[in-house]
């Protein structure tokens, strides 16, 4: 399926993130490496974690509750939330990562977070981004005007009805 035009600068921040996640991966790394990569792209991944939570809510602010792109949705947060947790614990100087530099604990935290961000950008590129772009989106050509590109008419920013925020 062709990407949708509204979700390709999210692809290509994937594209990005992938390179991190597979550099991660390797089995040579080096600890003190792998803690700077990760304190380098801390940032760009909350940044990008964040606008993607705050885009996809207002795209599916009129979808009734029981539609299954909302369960795709809360994988997503769920799948943030964790990142971000490890994110925070790697970037940290915790006293259990510090035997050494090259600290195999610290190694394989570096290995297994890699690993994590890399199924996480397959699901939202393999299976939420086409249910959005099914659901949620349509072609340029096919807006009528005064429609803003990539949200569907109708849709409005805000919370969804019937659904209680704090």
């Amino acid at each position: 399926m062709q990407r949708h035009a509204i979700l390709i600068p999210r692809s290509r921040e994937h594209h990005r993130s992938l390179r991190l996640a597979r550099d991660l991966q390797r089995a040579e790394l080096d600890a003190a490496y792998g803690q700077r990569q990760i304190r380098a792209a801390a940032d760009d991944l909350r940044r990008h974690f964040s606008e993607e939570e705050k885009t996809f809510a207002v795209w599916v602010t009129e979808l009734p509750d029981s539609h299954t792109v909302l369960s795709l949705l809360d994988r997503m947060h769920r799948e943030h939330r964790s990142l971000i947790a490890i994110i925070d614990v790697l970037c940290a100087d915790a006293p259990d990562f510090e035997p050494g530099a090259g600290s195999l604990s610290r190694r394989l935290a570096y290995h297994t977070f890699g690993q994590l961000l890399a199924e996480h950008i397959a699901f939202e590129e393999r299976s939420l981004f086409p249910a959005l772009q099914d659901c949620c989106l349509m072609a340029v050509s096919e807006m009528p005007a005064g429609v803003r590109p990539g949200v569907r008419p109708g849709v409005r920013p805000g919370v969804r009805p019937g659904v209680r925020h704090s």
